[in-house]
């Protein structure tokens, strides 16, 4: 596990993954932090964080499924996120609510996971 070969987009991947798992406990509505708030979102996003998080660190560079590269997996996965998120703060939102800081971070560590995936993969 050597940090200091990770590529420039791996360690943005990877800072977001961190950022997207502190902001699942952070408030994202009404006190209500992004556990308590979301449904099968909140796995999702752990899962494209440990991903984040995970993938850069693992050693080698085999593919478990051909045709599918790690770096490939985190501009998925962060892509998703990132689309599912945006849906969520613009039209899915719950009425009165306020969009609290939770929900801001993940949607900036989402796009950092896209882009750290994406220009990693380059």
């Amino acid at each position: 596990m050597d940090v200091s070969r990770m590529s420039q987009g791996e360690k943005i991947a990877a800072a977001g993954g961190v950022l997207l798992l502190i902001a699942l406990f952070l408030p994202w509505f009404s006190d209500f932090s992004g556990w308590e708030s979301l449904t099968a979102t909140d796995i999702y996003l752990f899962i494209t964080a440990g991903v984040a998080i995970g993938a850069p660190l693992a050693p080698g560079n085999d593919t478990a499924i051909p045709g599918v590269t790690r770096t490939g997996g985190m501009t998925l996965l962060g892509g998703v996120s990132l689309v599912v998120l945006l849906w969520l703060l613009l039209f899915d939102w719950p009425d009165g609510a306020d969009r609290e800081i939770g929900s801001m971070l993940a949607l900036i560590s989402t796009g950092l996971i896209a882009y750290g995936g994406f220009t990693s993969s380059r």
